[in-house]
């Protein structure tokens, strides 16, 4: 029984570190609950909570992240390019790194694609509703004059 106790006097010294090292943001985020690694799967904090957090911390590492994602295309590319074929089913596949371009140009015709159907169908500006409101309010006072 003591032993348990100490050893969890120690998580909590260990884990005190790891909560002054927490941003501020991240404690406002979390309702200023102290983050604990031991906490999270023992539930003591809300997975909800945990992903804010997590999100928070690759926010903060966004140009890191940015880096490693490009090393990691160029990466691709140069196996593409490298890899010697085995066969040809069609006369584009022995075109060096063109299974990586062609993916990229499908990448960004398909982002290109669902932004235009958002923007026509789902984005509507910032006074729509205030707009709708008052056209309906012009067509209640004239069907109200003319009734």
């Amino acid at each position: 029984m003591h032993v348990e106790r100490a050893g969890e006097a120690a998580i909590r010294a260990g884990n005190q570190q790891r909560v002054n090292a927490v941003s501020l943001h991240e404690r406002q985020c979390l309702g200023g609950k102290p983050i604990t690694l031991d906490g999270a799967w023992r539930g003591g904090h809300d997975l909800a909570d945990q992903c804010v957090v997590y999100i928070d911390a690759l926010v903060q590492r966004a140009r890191l992240l940015r880096w490693i994602m490009i090393g990691l295309m160029v990466l691709v590319v140069l196996i593409d390019i490298l890899k010697p074929t085995h066969y040809s089913r069609f006369p584009w596949d022995g075109i060096p790194g063109f299974t990586a371009l062609y993916a990229f140009l499908g990448a960004l015709a398909l982002i290109g694609l669902y932004k235009a159907i958002g923007y026509g169908l789902v984005y509507r500006s910032s006074d729509y509703y205030t707009r709708r409101d008052a056209r309906e309010a012009e067509e209640r006072d004239e069907e109200s004059a003319d009734g």
